[in-house]
């Protein structure tokens, strides 16, 4: 899977690696994937082709991640971010280590801190 549609957070487009990273997640787990801004409280979710920005509350789940199961899983990026996944139907075994791993690589593309 390829995302070619860009993420802009701080008016800044996303680097490559950071969506590629997103969809290694998509692809290998069967997934949507957002990530939630708990500074500006919005939540980017990338369900299909595009991304798109809802107002979501820093205790809130993301629009599309709050799954019937209850499988979703959430981890934190850093002091901003936070990763979440929703299957499309069951996560695999070993999800949850797959979501830390990529949480911990995306903290390299995603500020820590909004800008004043």
């Amino acid at each position: 899977m390829i995302i070619d549609y860009p993420l802009v957070i701080d008016g800044r487009q996303v680097a490559g690696r950071a969506l590629s990273i997103v969809a290694m997640l998509m692809e290998a787990l069967g997934a949507s994937v957002a990530l939630q801004d708990l500074h500006r409280r919005e939540a980017h979710i990338k369900m299909t082709g595009t991304w798109w920005c809802d107002d979501t509350p820093p205790e809130a789940v993301p629009v599309g991640m709050r799954d019937p199961a209850g499988e979703e899983l959430s981890v934190p990026i850093n002091g901003r971010w936070r990763l979440w996944v929703a299957p499309d139907t069951h996560f695999p075994v070993g999800a949850r280590d797959v979501v830390r791993e990529a949480a911990r690589r995306l903290a390299d593309f995603l500020p820590a801190q909004a800008p004043s």
